[in-house]
């Protein structure tokens, strides 16, 4: 892993943070050209990502991705959503703007950082559909998604 870096976790934030990572790391190693222009529209910019009760933190800078644990500093972009909705916009049940308008997918920033946020995030998408290492990947959080299916 030479740019992609983060701590790895077992608590539900950090299943998300270790999917991640191992993702930006995949994207990095297979499909270098969409890992540079992400961290490119990024760059100098904090994305604070919560999921569920968790929290995360992705900056960027130099042409490297981070995940770190969530900062009181405050982030260019917050989102915030569920792995619920994270697999239904993956399996495309939902589009983005849907999930948005039901209130099940938040995003607050600047319109300059929102916008490069869906330059970024349109070059993840199109980097990971080429990546071998995705699927596999996917399917590991689905499996962990799946062991907490029907906990209070």
């Amino acid at each position: 892993m030479r740019h992609a870096e983060g701590r790895r976790g077992e608590s539900a934030h950090g299943e998300f943070a270790r999917f991640l990572l191992d993702s930006l790391c995949a994207l990095e190693r297979e499909s270098p050209q969409s890992y540079a222009a992400l961290c490119e529209a990024l760059d100098a910019r904090c994305v604070a990502i919560r999921v569920d009760a968790g929290a995360i933190r992705l900056a960027f800078e130099h042409g490297h991705a981070r995940v770190e644990d969530a900062a009181a500093t405050p982030s260019d972009v917050e989102l915030a959503t569920d792995k619920s909705t994270i697999l239904d916009l993956i399996d495309a049940r939902v589009h983005l703007l849907d999930a948005i308008a039901a209130d099940r997918f938040r995003a607050r920033g600047a319109l300059d950082s929102l916008a490069r946020f869906d330059d970024a995030l349109h070059e993840y998408l199109n980097g990971a559909v080429r990546c071998r290492s995705m699927p596999p990947l996917l399917d590991e959080y689905r499996r962990h998604e799946s062991l907490h299916e029907g906990e209070p």
